[in-house]
């Protein structure tokens, strides 16, 4: 059975932003598309750089170790295609920021 967990509220992130939390012991990186909020796990797949350390613009995140790109929106890797991220279902409840890890 698959719950959502409340991780965050909406003011936590500011649009533009990213931050990562622990959920169930997975590193989660939540990011805020200008009001529009996604979420992935938040390893590099290329030598495991933290994403919420990197630049977002727009829909793409930057590894900042070595620049690997990804859309935040489908986990799609820009740079490497096929190492794509991990994503989670996410939706707002109120103004709580809720994902949903199996």
């Amino acid at each position: 059975m698959s719950n959502y967990v409340t991780i965050a509220k909406i003011q936590d992130l500011k649009p533009g932003t990213t931050k990562s939390f622990p959920v169930q012991g997975k590193p989660i990186a939540i990011y805020n598309c200008q009001g529009k909020f996604y979420a992935t796990s938040n390893i590099c797949q290329h030598e495991g750089g933290f994403l919420d350390e990197g630049e977002l613009t727009g829909y793409i995140i930057t590894c900042p170790l070595h620049g690997w790109e990804y859309n935040v929106e489908n986990g799609e890797c820009l740079t490497a295609p096929g190492a794509d991220l991990r994503t989670y279902p996410l939706h707002i409840m109120g103004d709580e920021i809720q994902i949903r890890v199996d």
